[in-house]
């Protein structure tokens, strides 16, 4: 990607004033090429949460639409979490949770995702993207995969 830029970069930049927004899936990348993309880039931007406590950051996705959820979720956060799922609902199409850097989450959580997929409509699913292993353990114990509404997505 960074020979596909330097290339660009020659033909259009060395030319011209003009500016270009690369989008990069950090999940998809080693440590050593996100170095790599620091150091070739003047300036690294991430949306803002709509919500971050230090213990929990919810923050809009925007493609897939839908929410990355990250660090612990418990009862406090239930108020928030549940006004955040309800606000992601775009009609006909499918909601996403990205939940990769999520390292904890209670059943009163779970529950909350559970009760808000039962909620969509059938072409709309709720998809939860990269479940950590511990925490799709739990899912599958319970048995919450096969809920209507529940896909899993996994890398």
């Amino acid at each position: 990607m960074l020979g596909c830029e330097d290339r660009l970069g020659d033909a259009v930049f060395s030319t011209s004033m003009a500016m270009a927004i690369c989008q990069v899936d950090k999940r998809h990348c080693t440590p050593e090429e996100l170095v790599a993309l620091a150091d070739a880039h003047e300036l690294v931007v991430e949306p803002n949460p709509e919500y971050d406590d230090g213990i929990l950051r919810i923050t809009r996705t925007f493609s897939p639409s839908g929410l990355r959820i990250e660090g612990e979720v418990d009862w406090t956060h239930l108020p928030i979490l549940t006004k955040l799922l309800g606000s992601s609902e775009v009609p006909a199409e499918p909601v996403h949770l990205e939940l990769s850097r999520l390292g904890f989450i209670d059943l009163g959580a779970l529950n909350a995702i559970a009760r808000h997929a039962r909620q969509l409509p059938r072409n709309a699913p709720l998809t939860l993207h990269n479940v950590p292993p511990r925490i799709l353990y739990v899912i599958q114990k319970i048995g919450w995969q096969y809920l209507p509404g529940i896909v899993l997505k996994q890398l």
